[in-house]
């Protein structure tokens, strides 16, 4: 009868231990992770930065339109969809 406690107990204890894993597998690790959507965003945005900071003689190179352009080129987002990323107010 011990035997079969001992067994018991063990089954038991592996089935809690796979559920702990699995709960922080799916629960902790997901949101950690950025969405596409993020991540393009964050493109689009250190490039326009990158491009908008560019200066010579104290004045900015590039105006706000091409720096625009060129966001949209390099990340595959139209300008418009470049500058309401990067001037939206919700942030």
């Amino acid at each position: 009868m011990g035997f079969f406690v001992y067994s018991h107990f063990i089954k038991i204890l592996q089935t809690f231990d796979f559920l702990i894993s699995l709960y922080y597998n799916c629960k902790v690790s997901k949101p950690l992770q950025k969405s596409e959507t993020e991540r393009k965003h964050i493109d689009a945005i250190a490039e326009f930065t990158k491009w908008s900071s560019v200066k010579e003689l104290g004045v900015q190179k590039f105006t706000t339109a091409y720096c625009l352009a060129k966001a949209g080129h390099k990340t595959y987002l139209s300008p418009r969809t470049v500058e309401k990323i990067v001037f939206a107010t919700s942030r």
